[in-house]
C-alpha cells in the first residue's frame, strides 16, 4: 500500500497478487481515513527532519539527475521546485496536516480514478471500487475541472538548433556536469 501526492493530487497504490487483495484495500481505506495525524507530534516532527534531509540531500545529487530535476522542473506544469517544497516542509506544523486532512475530506471536491490490474476478477474489482467510493466521499467533477498535469514546451533557442536549459550544479563542489538530451 502506498499513499503519495503528486500533480494528480492525492494517489492511493494497492499491490501485490493475493486472494486477500480486496479485504487489504477494505482495511488499508478504513486505516488511512481514521488516522489521526495530530496524535503524534514527535513522530510527525521526526518525519518532517527526515524529509528536511532528503531535500537538503538534493544539493549533492550527481549533475545528470540535477540534469532530470532542471528538465521535468522546466516542461511539466504544475511543479514545485525542491527549494519551494524545503521552505514549506521546515515549517510545516502537525496542525497544517490536521486541518489539510480536514479540508481534503470534508470540503474539496474529489475526484477519483482507477487503475485495477492483475489477478483480480471483474467482480473484485467493482468490489475495491465500491470501497474507496463508500470510504471517500467523491463528488463529480465537470470534465473541464480534471487535474491534468501539461508539459510544456522549452522555449526555442535563438542561435542553433532545439532548445537549452543551463543551470549551474547545486552543489558548488561539484566538478562534474552533464547534458540531457529530450526529444
Amino acid at each position: 500500500f502506498q499513499l503519495t501526492l503528486s500533480a494528480r493530487g492525492i494517489e492511493l497504490f494497492f499491490g501485490g497478487y493475493d486472494d486477500r487483495l480486496v479485504d487489504f484495500v477494505r482495511a488499508s481505506v478504513a486505516a488511512t481515513l481514521s488516522f489521526d495525524p495530530g496524535a503524534n507530534v514527535p513522530r510527525f516532527n521526526a518525519q518532517r527532519d527526515l524529509a528536511v534531509r532528503e531535500l537538503e540531500g538534493l544539493l549533492s545529487e550527481p549533475p545528470y539527475q540535477q540534469a532530470g530535476y532542471w528538465t521535468g522542473l522546466a516542461t511539466n506544469k504544475p511543479n514545485f521546485s525542491f527549494e519551494e517544497v524545503l521552505v514549506e516542509t521546515k515549517r510545516a506544523q502537525v496542525s497544517d496536516v490536521v486541518d489539510f486532512k480536514l479540508q481534503i475530506l470534508q470540503r474539496e471536491r474529489l475526484f477519483g480514478r482507477a487503475l485495477c490490474q492483475g489477478n483480480l476478477r471483474p467482480g473484485e474489482v467493482d468490489t475495491v471500487i465500491d470501497i474507496v467510493q463508500t470510504a471517500i466521499p467523491f463528488k463529480p467533477l465537470p470534465k473541464a475541472e480534471w487535474p491534468s498535469p501539461r508539459f510544456l514546451q522549452v522555449p526555442v533557442r535563438s542561435e542553433g538548433a532545439g532548445s537549452m536549459i543551463i543551470k549551474k550544479s547545486l552543489d558548488a563542489a561539484e566538478e562534474n556536469s552533464a547534458v540531457e538530451l529530450t526529444y
